[in-house]
């Protein structure tokens, strides 16, 4: 049986010269030009309908890959814990830090400890 193919004016002017490779086939070939293709005015609307479902294609496979491998993944090897220790190990190294400074004898916040002692409490002692 004829494979009846329909091409658009500009594709069969870019098979010229290889209709005897086409006849080499196991099936024969049949070309036929199309007619009243497409033209850029009136294929304007489909390209752009079929660009945006190109786009929406590749986005929704990146989502897919996504989903399926990256989320697999963060389950199996989560890194919050790790994560979580980490920040543990900084705040108690802050806390040191901060406990070291305020007990410091001529720090601002032991400064103002002993002036309210000696201003409001001593003065109730003697």
């Amino acid at each position: 049986m004829v494979k009846k193919i329909i091409l658009t004016p500009d594709k069969m002017s870019s098979l010229k010269g290889f209709e005897e490779t086409l006849d080499l086939l196991d099936e024969p070939v049949d070309l036929h030009e199309a007619k009243g293709g497409i033209t850029p005015d009136r294929g304007n609307d489909n390209y752009q309908l079929y660009n945006y479902l190109e786009s929406e294609i590749e986005r929704l496979n990146a989502l897919d890959v996504f989903f399926t491998v990256k989320i697999s993944n963060m389950e199996n090897h989560s890194p919050t814990q790790q994560l979580i220790d980490l920040q543990r190990i900084k705040l108690e190294q802050t806390r040191q830090t901060l406990v070291s400074l305020l007990k410091n004898p001529s720090s601002p916040f032991m400064r103002r400890l002993e002036h309210l002692w000696n201003t409001a409490i001593a003065k109730d002692e003697s």
